[in-house]
């Protein structure tokens, strides 16, 4: 009974996640979209639901707590298409795929512990060629926990030191 509070903090440690909240980045944000963020939950059957288009994604953690506020956690943000043909939705299928989910240990994690609770975001851009520069941008002012190497070359050595 007396350890009860310790395996408690165990089971709690493992949902444990670190997050840089930085206004200072949010500021410096020079990121403009054209166009609207659109949202499916993260489960197979909206896989339909997501365009055969280029574009960035996110993955955002949703609690499902019944009348609470909007609430959510960014956990990694992305591009699909930059230097290939490779649509929103087929990235989405990307990640449904245990195979190809194990290869990036980061996004296997984030999957394992919630995915039943992600919902993905995306927005379609037809201008496909500064993708890389809007992730990078997009990701160095969010500072997402799950992204590991897509930030400026300013921002990354500083991410990666507290990570």
């Amino acid at each position: 009974m007396e350890y009860d509070l310790v395996k408690r903090a165990d089971d709690l440690a493992k949902y444990n996640q670190r997050f840089c909240l930085s206004p200072e980045q949010w500021i410096g944000c020079k990121v403009v979209l054209e166009g609207e963020w659109q949202s499916v939950r993260f489960q197979p059957d909206q896989r339909g639901n997501v365009p055969k288009e280029r574009g960035l994604y996110a993955f955002v953690l949703r609690p499902a707590i019944s009348g609470i506020f909007e609430l959510g956690y960014l956990m990694y943000l992305g591009q699909t298409g930059h230097g290939s043909a490779r649509t929103l939705h087929d990235r989405f299928g990307d990640y449904l795929q245990p195979s190809k989910v194990r290869k990036r240990t980061h996004i296997a994690r984030m999957m394992e512990k919630w995915q039943d609770y992600l919902v993905f975001y995306f927005i379609k851009l037809k201008d496909a060629t500064n993708l890389k520069a809007l992730e990078a941008g997009l990701n160095d002012a969010l500072i997402p926990p799950f992204v590991t190497s897509d930030y400026s070359i300013q921002i990354r050595a500083a991410v990666r030191a507290f990570q």
